[in-house]
């Protein structure tokens, strides 16, 4: 996932930011912003370049969902009788402990 984050970033966030500040620092900010500026052709090509990025996290998002999945599906059953014994007894340890700083 880490690969397509920075594939994300280096391949189409990066080029076309640099782009978008060098429109607007030749024609002003709302120039940068116009919908024509991401329609231009080396925005459009960065912008397709970004697909393959996204490709390989969406892959790494699909593996880690498959992995939750079959661990959320594998738990063990919760033993609770024995786990509610194990704090009675330290419950009543600690009862104890303080009944004898108390004295």
């Amino acid at each position: 996932m880490n690969i397509g984050l920075a594939g994300m970033v280096f391949i189409s966030l990066l080029p076309a930011g640099y782009l978008q500040l060098k429109d607007a620092l030749e024609h002003g900010y709302w120039h940068a912003r116009l919908l024509s500026f991401y329609h231009s052709s080396p925005v459009v090509e960065i912008l397709w370049a970004r697909i393959v990025p996204d490709l390989v996290f969406t892959a790494g998002v699909i593996v880690l969902i498959i992995i939750v999945v079959k661990v959320l599906r594998n738990l063990k059953p919760a033993d609770n009788e024995k786990a509610a014994a194990h704090f009675d007894a330290l419950t009543a340890q600690e009862v104890k402990d303080d009944q004898l700083n108390v004295d």
